[in-house]
């Protein structure tokens, strides 16, 4: 079984599409902060938020579950908002 369902997370969003994007950025910066994390460098994107291990998780598992507990969520800005409507 795939963890976390589809079904949940599509709860979370207001439809598929807005899933996949809002996934996608967050795997993004997930691999951003471990590339630049590895570097050294001063300025790093934002960590994982998951509490307890990650070790050997995929970055859009992660982003997957951090949708599924509500530890991130997007924002469409109003000129957006008026035109899906």
């Amino acid at each position: 079984m795939i963890e976390p369902a589809a079904e949940r997370l599509l709860e979370k969003v207001d439809n598929q599409y807005s899933l996949v994007v809002l996934s996608a950025r967050r795997a993004r910066q997930i691999v951003d902060y471990h590339a630049k994390l590895g570097a050294g460098l001063e300025e790093k994107p934002l960590p994982p938020l998951l509490e307890g291990s990650i070790h050997g998780m995929k970055p859009l598992t992660i982003a997957l579950k951090e949708i599924d507990e509500d530890r991130i969520g997007y924002e469409r800005p109003p000129e957006v908002e008026e035109s899906v409507k």
